[in-house]
């Protein structure tokens, strides 16, 4: 399943000046605001309850965004606009820690409901296994595209040292998870050492 992704731009792109700084919030409304002009496609409109609105007054906050387009999904093409934050406290210690917060919408102008974070833990023959905080059962949501995030933050002495986070857009049908997944790397708000630009910048399928 390939797509790319990559920074609000494209049809955005004639908002940008060059040379200019650029404010993704800003880019984030025009986006809405182009998005409710998109060709309907059929997504459900799903209502669940946020994962993550305690946010609100907390800080330090860090936020990204990115596009991913031609998502070959059970509903017909999409195109996924988001922007994501998250407070990350000085004692975190693993995914689950902190509050993040997403908002998300197809090119109907839709919201894609955000469950949670992935938890991956290691056991002692050193096979991988994720779960998602909070924990959510695929059999109690209806049928959509959902989100998921992918932390992926490095941490040192007990201080985060990097945080590259990934959304991970999923699909789920009839109260299971289906086979699609597509990684969308995430682009920093403001780029430093904290908070890098991702490693790669192409949206991958998950086997």
């Amino acid at each position: 399943m390939a797509a790319v992704a990559r920074p609000i731009r494209g049809r955005l792109s004639a908002l940008c000046r060059k040379g200019k700084a650029v404010c993704p919030a800003a880019l984030w409304l025009a986006a809405a605001g182009l998005a409710i002009q998109g060709c309907l496609t059929g997504l459900p409109t799903v209502n669940i309850k946020p994962f993550g609105e305690t946010m609100a007054g907390d800080s330090p906050t860090c936020n990204w965004y990115a596009s991913a387009i031609n998502l070959k999904t059970y509903w017909g093409d999409q195109e996924v606009l988001l922007y994501v934050s998250a407070y990350l406290p000085d004692d975190w210690q693993r995914p689950g820690d902190g509050v993040w917060r997403v908002k998300a919408l197809n090119a109907e102008g839709k919201p894609i409901p955000f469950l949670g974070v992935l938890r991956k833990r290691r056991d002692e023959s050193g096979a991988e296994s994720t779960t998602i905080v909070p924990r959510t059962e695929g059999k109690k949501l209806r049928d959509c595209l959902y989100i998921v995030i992918d932390p992926n933050i490095t941490a040192e002495g007990g201080k985060i040292k990097c945080i590259r986070p990934i959304c991970i857009l999923c699909e789920i049908r009839d109260g299971a998870w289906k086979p699609f997944r597509v990684k969308i790397p995430l682009i920093p708000e403001r780029r430093s050492e904290l908070t890098p630009m991702p490693e790669q910048q192409a949206t991958l399928s998950l086997e």
